[in-house]
């Protein structure tokens, strides 16, 4: 049996911010004020992006609805205060966007799945930590090609892909 699937992607919701929380918006840029946490220690990381990808699912007779979205941890982002600059912040974006390219597939591999009843927690689990997965394989390689932003010319082409 095929359950009708919806996301919700509810206007009240999905496009606030808490105190603590930036949730992905295309006209949204993240700013050095966002990073309240100050990075110390022996890091070679000059800034550290928090992020995640809250996902709830509710399941009503043949439906199941789920919301998906992509935030920023203002708290749990740090900087080096010394290694401030913009080209550091659209490194960081670029990371903040990456996980947004996996919040959008994940909605769409929900969306496009065909759920049977009697698996569907199991299905959903099993979808959401395939996409969390690469998104951190992404993510890895992002920061190794391009050397953590040190790599100018490879940040370029990075900044082009994502």
């Amino acid at each position: 049996m095929k359950l009708l699937i919806a996301i919700a992607l509810s206007v009240i919701g999905l496009n606030q911010d808490s105190d603590d929380e930036i949730k992905w918006t295309e006209n949204r840029r993240l700013t050095w004020l966002d990073f309240q946490d100050i990075c110390f220690g022996e890091s070679s990381n000059s800034a550290v992006t928090a992020y995640a990808i809250p996902f709830s699912s509710t399941i009503f007779q043949d439906s199941i609805f789920f919301e998906i979205s992509c935030v920023f941890y203002k708290s749990k982002s740090c900087v080096k205060i010394d290694e401030v600059s913009s080209y550091i912040l659209n490194h960081e974006q670029g990371h903040f966007d990456i996980a947004e390219i996996y919040a959008r597939k994940l909605r769409k591999a929900l969306f496009e799945y065909s759920f049977s009843k009697n698996t569907t927690n199991e299905e959903i689990e099993t979808l959401c930590w395939k996409y969390i997965s690469e998104m951190e394989k992404f993510q890895v390689e992002y920061d190794k090609m391009t050397r953590y932003s040190r790599d100018e010319d490879e940040q370029e082409l990075w900044d082009q892909q994502i």
